[in-house]
């Protein structure tokens, strides 16, 4: 049936089928109205317009249902197949509109840009109204799958980008040295990952067998790294396996590590070496501080403990207080072990205090051995220096001390004492003559080693002098009670004089005449001291004439009476005289002597 320039209605009763072969509308206008109807073709149903005519169906429908394809539709329905360029809209009126694409209740597969020719440019909710985009749902085994080939995918938000998940969120590249990029772009960022109030777990490239590199902040710019919080019990693990953990700071920035509670660096293999400032620049190692009840400590086991310095930086041990270094009951000690020209220094210039060395309580043997070593210059140098010194050795009331000073078997040279004319020595042996004493074995060196000052301290002392000894001498001091006999060179007396004798032990004196009648009185000075011997030679003069008359005092004198000199030429008369404590008296009186 064709039908031309014509308006064709058909009317039939409701429920009635209408087929048709081919029918072809094609005037410029018309209009088919239908009531209820059903069409119903044998082969296909073609709608054709003209190039630029719309084709509208359901245009007049307000409250019905535009249906395309039946409920038992089991072939393609097609919209916009044309290999020209189309724009298919759906729902895109100014009304409020429900767009359903396979809601059904079967397993539906809904396809958009499928094609594997022709770029595609999908979009989907891309107006400018804020429109809620939803692609997937949250019941049963619902699945969402974005895929991208060599191109990326974006995600852009001027708002939060919200990702939910009741299981896991995975972030994967597709390929080896994929990079996953958070926070890139060129804004400042506040990136929070597990920041809720519930406990979570972060983890950081925690799995695989290959090796993983972390890197937190290492771009070229000013960073501040946080890592925990000092809230409640937070805990900060650093772990590392045998690749070991480098915290490594550049120019003026501090490393600080600071608790409220202890801070415990441990190794944990059996020969773990812990290691600080260890590199070849300038380190200043600070440990502990001066404020308040500071305290640090340095525990070691069987390993010992090695503190090294080398050039000219001094190790220097401060303290506000004491300064004890204590080992075990067998521990040794060694200060200074390594030094060759240095020089150990106990105490220092200001020292006010007491320096103890060995000062135990303890009755134990304790030896305190002081330059023992094998070396041949070995100075030993105790108050050389120019301070007023007090050097006691052995001076404790209580206890009995051996002090020996230079008792080896070596040809030592041992000196007390100095040459000023001022020094002073004393050797005390004790009080008690029965357990006291000085033993010296050897020989005493010098022509005049021993010099006595007496009671009074004065410029006037009692010299020893030896003779030098062509052989080997002794001299016996006899086993009694008594003064030792001295003797000494002759005091000359003037001849003519009235001479006072100064009396001591052994006294010697000689009277020369030497003109004639040179008559004199010889008193004494004391009565001398009981065994003091004195002895006067008398010398007749040259010219051998004139009787010389001598006359010795009677108070501390008992003489047998004068004494006269023949007249005879250089001749000699020798008159001795012993003291008994009180008076000289006389013992001897010789005849003349040629």
């Amino acid at each position: 049936m064709t039908i031309k320039n014509k308006i064709v209605r058909f009317l039939v009763p409701a429920a009635t089928v209408l087929a048709f072969g081919t029918v072809f509308v094609t005037p410029a206008s018309a209009a088919l109205t239908f009531g209820a109807t059903s069409v119903t073709t044998d082969a296909a149903l073609t709608f054709t317009t003209v190039a630029a005519t719309d084709t509208v169906i359901g245009a007049a429908t307000t409250t019905g249902v535009t249906t395309i394809g039946g409920t038992a539709q089991t072939g393609t329905i097609t919209i916009g197949s044309s290999s020209g360029t189309n724009t298919v809209a759906i729902g895109s009126g100014a009304g409020v509109t429900t767009v359903n694409i396979a809601g059904g209740t079967a397993a539906n597969n809904v396809n958009i840009g499928i094609g594997d020719t022709g770029v595609k440019t999908i979009a989907i909710g891309t107006g400018a109204a804020a429109n809620v985009v939803t692609i997937g749902s949250a019941t049963g085994a619902a699945a969402v799958t974005l895929l991208s080939g060599s191109a990326d995918v974006t995600i852009t938000s001027t708002d939060d980008f919200i990702w939910n998940a009741t299981d896991d969120i995975t972030l994967n590249g597709g390929s080896t040295g994929s990079i996953i990029n958070l926070g890139t772009s060129a804004f400042a960022h506040v990136i929070n990952i597990g920041v809720n109030a519930l406990g979570n777990t972060v983890n950081i490239a925690t799995g695989g067998t290959v090796a993983n590199t972390v890197n937190v902040g290492t771009g070229a710019i000013d960073a501040t790294i946080t890592l925990g919080n000092v809230t409640a019990a937070t805990a900060v693990n650093v772990n590392t396996g045998t690749g070991g953990s480098t915290i490594t700071t550049t120019g003026a920035g501090d490393f600080t590590v600071a608790s409220g509670d202890d801070v415990a660096i441990n190794g944990a293999g059996a020969s773990a070496a812990i290691t600080i400032g260890t590199t070849a620049v300038e380190h200043t190692i600070t440990v502990g501080n001066v404020t308040s009840a500071t305290a640090v400590n340095v525990n070691t086991g069987t390993g010992g403990m090695l503190v090294t310095t080398t050039g000219a930086g001094d190790f220097a041990v401060a303290s506000g207080d004491d300064v004890t270094l204590n080992g075990v009951a067998a521990s040794d000690y060694t200060v200074g072990a390594a030094t060759t020209t240095g020089t150990v220094t106990i105490g220092g210039t200001a020292q006010t205090g007491a320096i103890a060395i060995g000062d135990t309580a303890a009755s134990v043997v304790t030896e305190i051995s002081i330059g023992g070593g094998n070396g041949n210059k070995t100075a030993i140098n105790i108050g050389d220096g120019t301070g007023a010194n007090g050097i006691n050795i052995g001076t404790g009331g209580t206890g009995v001390k051996t002090i020996a000073i230079g008792n080896g078997a070596a040809a030592n040279v041992v000196t007390l004492g100095s040459t000023n004319t001022t020094s002073t020595l004393a050797l005390n042996a004790g009080v008690d003559d029965t357990t006291g004493g000085i033993t010296i074995t050897g020989a005493i060196n010098g022509a005049s080693p021993l010099s006595f000052e007496g009671a009074t301290a004065n410029g006037f002392e009692t010299t020893l002098a030896v003779t030098d000894a062509t052989a080997d001498r002794t001299v016996t001091i006899p086993n009694k009670t008594g003064q030792v006999q001295m003797a000494s060179a002759a005091s000359v007396i003037t001849a003519g004089a009235t001479p006072t004798l100064t009396v001591g032990l052994s006294n010697l004196y000689t009277d020369t005449i030497t003109t004639d009648n040179q008559d004199q009185t010889i008193t004494f000075s004391a009565g001398g001291t009981a065994g003091d011997m004195l002895t006067i030679i008398f010398q007749t003069d040259s010219g051998g004439s004139g009787d010389e008359v001598i006359t010795f005092e009677t108070t501390l004198v008992n003489s047998v009476g004068t004494l006269t000199l023949a007249n005879a030429t250089a001749q000699r008369y020798t008159v001795t005289f012993i003291s008994d404590g009180t008076v000289w008296n006389e013992v001897a009186r010789t005849a003349i002597q040629s």
